[in-house]
């Protein structure tokens, strides 16, 4: 573990731990970040310096296809460490964890590629302590919430980090299809009213759907309007507010 107060991104410092030839299982944890990011480009994570959780982990999956498998497991780990806590937390995909339709926690994959060999940078955000309501952003403060403020209790950092990494491995040693099946278990967009947002805005128009499956590979699939089901792979998910 390499233990930081302040930095300006947990990624960064993994990546460059990274082409220095770190081990597997390596990881950066911080206290807070200056310049966090989410999974879509030019979107910043709020990084309070307030007993959350913001770490990036180093692994080395042996194939393309696993990739997705990690997004899967590592949200549920999350998924599954918060209700260890009380909390009754739900995954959005495709790297969200909400509860009661708040941001509890958010993740994301980087790949690196160096010398033949493929690397993943898993980073995950946790609102462990902090009271989002005095956050100076006000879509901060409407939209998030940390895992204290849901069960009502402050929660040592030290057993949810531990809880988060014993879940992932215990995932991890699983195929596919049982990672899906727990992540399934407690997906947020299944059944629900969503709103798909593609990321080229500038020429694909937001629509309405409902969703309905994964593909065995992991794929949300939604049903339009109009009955047409649709895959989504890359898209932006945000589920409508009732």
């Amino acid at each position: 573990m390499n233990h930081r107060a302040i930095v300006d991104s947990t990624q960064d410092i993994a990546r460059n731990h990274v082409s220095e030839g770190a081990p597997t299982g390596s990881f950066i944890l911080a206290d807070r970040q200056l310049k966090g990011r989410g999974r879509v480009t030019g979107r910043s994570w709020s990084s309070e310096d307030s007993g959350n959780l913001y770490f990036s982990l180093i692994l080395r999956p042996k194939a393309q296809k696993e990739l997705f498998k990690l997004n899967l497991a590592t949200c549920s780990a999350v998924v599954l460490s918060c209700r260890e806590f009380g909390v009754s937390a739900k995954g959005k995909w495709p790297n969200d964890i909400l509860f009661e339709g708040k941001k509890l926690a958010g993740m994301l994959i980087d790949v690196e590629h160096m010398s033949g060999s493929m690397t993943a940078i898993v980073g995950v955000g946790i609102n462990v302590n902090s009271d989002m309501n005095q956050s100076p952003q006000v879509d901060i403060r409407t939209s998030s919430i940390s895992l204290s403020q849901a069960a009502n209790t402050v929660i040592e950092k030290e057993k949810l980090l531990a809880s988060v990494f014993n879940n992932l491995e215990h995932l991890l040693s699983h195929d596919m299809p049982e990672v899906l099946d727990i992540y399934s278990k407690y997906d947020a967009c299944l059944g629900q009213n969503i709103v798909v947002m593609p990321k080229k805005k500038e020429s694909d128009e937001r629509y309405d759907a409902v969703g309905v499956g994964f593909t065995p590979e992991g794929f949300l699939q939604v049903k339009k309007g109009s009955g047409e089901v649709v895959t989504l792979v890359a898209e932006e998910v945000s589920i409508r507010v009732a």
